[in-house]
C-alpha cells in the first residue's frame, strides 16, 4: 500500500507561490467543514457491523424431506442436510463460478425451506442492529432470506464482497446457529479496519448473529471440527423521506459559508462519504452509517444557505514513484474524477465526468485507508522512471450555489444546457431569464473561451461539434437586445467555427447589429486561434456573399487566408523535399480553393498577388502541378476572367518550352539537382555527389555516427532516387551511395506529362 503522500515538483512556479495563502485559507476552511461534521455522527466500528444473539427458542426452520431442525444437529442431520445441498458457487465479475479452492462450503437455497421467528424478538434484534449500524429511527431494516450455508470441517470461503442482489440492500446479515464446531470465524475488513467475528462453540444455546454493511470484504476461515451451520439473509434499508436535522449545525453552516464566500472559479464543495456505493446503491436514502449521518447535516446545511445537493461516484488514480511492485516511493500525481450523479430525488442526472484537484475536497477518511480495486506497475522506460497505479473507487456529496447552477450545468452537462438556452430564446418573454442565465453561465457558455478551456480540456469540441455549438450560440445572440451580451456571448470563439452553415447567421448578425459589429467579432475569433487556416474557402466566400455578407467582411476572410498560405509557403522553405511531397496534395487543394474564391468576389488583385508568390517558389509548386491547376480553372471560368491568370500562363508556356527544348534527361546524366538540408563538411561532400553528372556510385569510408547523420537525417528526408548500403569490411565501415535507374525513369515520366501539358496550353490559347 502507498505511504503517506509527499508531494514533490521539479520547481515551483510563480504562480504556485502567489497562490499559497489562498490554498491554505481554503485547506483551514474544509478542516473547519469536517470538525463540524464531526458533531454530526459517532465514528467508531459499530457503524460498519453489529452483533447479537437469539435464543434458538425463537428461531423455527423446516426443511423439505427434513422437517423441523432441532438444535444441536445429529451427524445423521447434517449428512442429510448435505445430502439435499449443492456446492456452494460465488460471482466473479459477470460470471458465476464453481472454485473449491476459492468457496469450499454446501448451500441450500431460500426455496427450499422456511425460517419462522418470533416477532417480537426479530423485531428487537434488527432495532438493536439498525441503532448499532449508525442508522436512524426513520429507517426501517428488513431481512431477506438467501441461503442456508452449511461448512463442515476443513471449508471455507475466501476474501469476497457481497453484490447488491435486491432493490435497496445495504448489507448482509449472518446468523450461525448453535451446532458445536470449532474455527469457522468471519474475517470482516473494511479499509484498514478488521473485525473477527467467532461463532466456535462447544455446548451452543443461542444462535449468533452479526450484521455488516456490503461494501464490506469479509471470509470465513476453515472450520477445524464439527460443522458451522449459518442463515444468511440480504438487508435491505427502508425509509422516508430522509428527516433533516430539527437544529441546524450552525458551525458547519458558517464553515460552508465561509468557503463559498471566497468565491472562488469552480464554486463547489466536495465531501468523500466513508463507505463505498455502486451506480446501483447510490441513493440519498440507503447511505450507510455515519455517511448518513453527514448527508443530513449537509443537506440541512444545504437548505439553509441556498447550496444545491448531488450524490456522484468518484474515481481516484494515485500516482507513485516506485522501484518496484512492493514499495512505492514518493507521490507524483493523483487524478480525481466524479461521475454517475444523483440529484435529491435519487434521480441520475446526465451530467459529464467532472476533474477535481485534492485541495478541492473535505473527507473524515483518508483514500488511503480504502483499498485499492486495481494496481499496476509500469517499469522503466528510459524517458521516465518506474510508477505504480493505484486506482480506487468512492462516493461523495457535492454542493454548489444556486447562483452557480447554470454555470455548473454547463459545465457538467453542455450539449443539454445550451440546448434548453436555445428552446427558452424561442419565447420573447423570456428575455429576462435568458439573460439571467447567460450572467450565471458566463465563461462557460462557450468551450473554447480561454479560461474555460482548463475544464473543458478532458472534453474539447472537436471542429464540427464547435461549429454546431456557435449556431446555437449565434441563434441566442439574435434573440437578445444587446449588442454587448451579443458580442460577449459569441466573441470567445475560434475562427475554425466559420462554414457555410454559419453565413445565414452571420448575415442575420450583420443585420442586427452592424458590420462593424461583425468585423471586430471577427478579428476577436482570429485573435482567440493559432490556426487560421479554414476549408473550402471558395465554397465558404460562396456562401457568404449569397447570404448578402458585406463585402468587407468577405474581403478580411480572403485576406486571412492569404496570410496562412503565404507564411506557410515562407516556413516550407525550411522543411525537407520529402515532407514537401507528403503535404503538396493538401497545399494544392488550399491553393486552388483561394484562386476560386477570388474569382467569386472578383478579387483579381489578390488574386494576381498570390500567383507571383506560388511562380517565384517553384520547388513547393512543381510545373505539373500549375498546369494541371491552371488547366482545371480555365474550364471552370469566365473568359473574360480568366486574363487574370496571364502570369501563371505566362510562367507555365515559357517554363514548361524551355524544358521541352532541353530535351529529356541523356542516359549519362546522372546529376540530381537537389542540395542536402544540412550545411555541415559531410553533407556538403555528399552533395557535391548529387550534382555530379558523371559520378553513379560513391564507396565512402565513413565512422558510425557520421554514417546514420546521412542515413537517417539528410537522405532520409530528402527522397532521393539513391540507394545507401553499408558494407562492412575494412575499418571504418563504408558508406556506399548508388544513383538509382528511378532517376532516369522519373525524368522520363516528367518529360512526358510535361508534352502532354504543352500541348493543352497551346490548345487552350487557340
Amino acid at each position: 500500500m502507498p505511504r503517506c503522500k509527499c508531494k514533490f515538483t521539479s520547481r515551483r512556479s510563480t504562480e504556485t507561490e502567489n497562490n499559497e495563502m489562498k490554498t491554505n485559507s481554503k485547506q483551514e476552511l474544509l478542516r473547519k467543514i469536517v470538525c463540524a461534521l464531526d458533531e454530526s455522527s459517532l465514528t467508531d466500528n459499530s457503524q460498519v457491523y453489529a452483533e447479537d444473539d437469539m435464543p434458538i427458542q425463537n428461531i423455527k426452520i423446516e426443511i423439505d424431506e427434513v422437517g423441523e431442525l432441532s438444535f444441536p444437529l445429529s451427524e445423521n442431520c447434517i449428512e442429510i442436510l448435505v445430502n439435499i445441498s449443492s456446492k456452494a458457487h460465488f460471482g466473479y465479475g459477470e460470471q458465476t463460478l464453481l472454485d473449491e479452492n476459492i468457496r469450499n462450503t454446501h448451500e441450500i437455497t431460500s426455496d427450499k425451506f422456511r425460517v419462522y421467528f418470533n416477532q417480537e424478538a426479530l423485531d428487537r434484534m434488527m432495532n438493536k442492529l439498525r441503532s448499532l449500524l449508525g442508522l436512524d429511527d426513520n429507517c426501517v431494516l428488513t431481512p431477506h432470506l438467501h441461503n442456508m450455508l452449511i461448512y463442515r470441517a476443513g471449508q471455507f470461503f475466501d476474501m469476497h464482497q457481497d453484490s447488491e442482489k435486491l432493490e435497496n440492500m445495504i448489507g448482509t446479515l449472518v446468523i450461525v446457529l448453535p451446532n458445536a464446531h470449532i474455527g469457522g470465524d468471519l474475517i470482516i475488513e473494511l479499509g484498514k479496519m478488521k473485525h473477527i467475528f467467532s461463532s466456535e462453540c462447544i455446548k451452543p444455546v443461542n444462535a449468533k448473529c452479526i450484521a455488516f454493511y456490503s461494501d464490506c470484504n469479509h471470509k470465513v476461515e476453515k472450520v477445524k471440527e464439527g460443522s458451522r451451520i449459518a442463515l444468511t439473509y440480504n438487508l435491505v434499508l427502508k425509509t422516508g423521506e430522509p428527516v433533516l436535522p430539527c437544529l441546524v449545525n450552525r458551525r458547519l453552516c458558517e464553515a460552508i459559508k465561509e468557503y463559498f464566500d471566497l468565491k472562488e472559479d469552480k464554486q463547489q464543495l466536495v465531501y468523500f462519504l466513508n463507505h463505498s456505493y455502486t451506480e446501483h446503491s447510490l441513493k440519498w436514502n440507503t447511505l450507510k452509517g455515519e455517511d448518513r449521518a453527514h448527508s443530513l447535516a449537509l443537506r440541512s446545511a444545504a437548505k439553509e444557505l441556498g447550496l444545491i445537493p448531488h450524490l456522484a461516484l468518484v474515481e481516484i488514480k494515485e500516482t507513485w514513484a516506485a522501484e518496484n511492485e512492493n514499495e512505492p516511493d514518493d507521490f507524483i500525481q493523483e487524478e480525481i474524477t466524479l461521475s454517475f450523479w444523483v440529484d435529491l430525488d435519487n434521480k441520475k442526472v446526465p451530467f459529464s465526468e467532472y476533474y477535481i484537484s485534492e485541495i478541492d475536497i473535505c473527507l473524515t477518511k483518508d483514500t488511503d485507508l480504502f483499498e485499492p480495486y486495481h494496481t499496476e506497475f509500469e517499469g522503466y522506460t528510459g524517458n521516465e522512471g518506474s510508477a505504480m497505479d493505484y486506482w480506487y473507487r468512492r462516493a461523495a456529496i457535492v454542493l454548489w450555489p444556486e447562483s452557480a447552477k447554470f454555470s455548473m450545468n454547463f459545465m457538467l452537462a453542455y450539449d443539454n444546457s445550451l440546448q434548453e438556452l436555445c428552446e427558452l430564446c424561442k419565447t420573447p418573454e423570456n428575455q429576462k431569464k435568458v439573460k439571467e442565465v447567460i450572467a450565471q453561465a458566463g465563461k462557460y457558455l462557450c468551450k473554447s473561451y480561454p479560461e474555460a478551456r482548463s475544464f473543458f480540456y478532458h472534453s474539447e469540441s472537436t471542429g464540427n461539434e464547435e461549429k454546431n455549438n456557435i449556431l446555437k450560440l449565434a441563434s441566442i445572440a439574435l434573440c437578445i437586445e444587446s449588442s454587448d451580451t451579443a458580442f460577449s456571448l459569441l466573441s470567445n470563439s475560434r475562427w475554425r467555427i466559420l462554414s457555410c452553415d454559419f453565413a445565414e447567421q452571420l448575415a442575420n448578425l450583420q443585420f442586427k447589429y452592424g458590420v462593424e459589429w461583425c468585423i471586430n467579432l471577427l478579428n476577436k475569433m482570429k485573435t482567440n486561434s493559432s490556426n487560421l487556416s479554414l476549408d473550402n474557402t471558395d465554397l465558404l466566400i460562396a456562401s457568404f456573399l449569397e447570404h448578402k455578407v458585406d463585402t468587407s467582411i468577405v474581403k478580411l476572410l480572403l485576406n486571412v487566408q492569404y496570410e496562412v498560405i503565404t507564411k506557410e509557403i515562407a516556413v516550407n522553405r525550411q522543411i525537407s523535399l520529402l515532407d514537401l511531397k507528403n503535404t503538396l496534395p493538401k497545399r494544392m487543394k488550399k491553393l486552388h480553393e483561394f484562386l476560386k474564391a477570388c474569382l467569386i468576389c472578383k478579387d483579381f488583385t489578390g488574386l494576381s498577388k498570390m500567383i507571383l508568390n506560388v511562380v517565384s517558389n517553384t520547388q513547393q509548386y512543381p510545373l505539373t502541378s500549375l498546369a494541371k491547376l491552371y488547366v482545371e480553372l480555365h474550364g471552370n471560368t469566365q473568359p473574360e476572367e480568366i486574363v487574370h491568370f496571364k502570369e501563371l500562363k505566362s510562367y507555365l508556356t515559357k517554363t514548361i518550352d524551355n524544358k521541352i527544348i532541353s530535351g529529356v534527361r541523356s542516359e549519362d546524366d546522372w546529376s540530381i539537382n537537389v542540395r542536402l538540408p544540412c550545411n555541415c563538411e559531410i553533407c556538403a561532400i555528399a552533395t557535391s555527389f548529387l550534382l555530379s553528372k558523371t559520378e553513379k556510385t560513391k564507396v565512402w569510408p565513413l565512422r558510425e555516427k557520421l554514417r546514420k547523420h546521412l542515413v537517417y537525417g539528410s537522405f532520409h528526408s530528402s527522397d532521393l532516387p539513391v540507394k545507401l548500403t553499408v558494407e562492412t569490411t575494412g575499418s571504418p565501415y563504408k558508406l556506399v551511395l548508388v544513383k538509382t535507374e528511378a532517376l532516369h525513369k522519373d525524368a522520363s515520366n516528367e518529360f512526358n506529362e510535361l508534352k502532354l501539358y504543352q500541348q493543352k496550353l497551346r490548345a487552350l490559347n487557340e
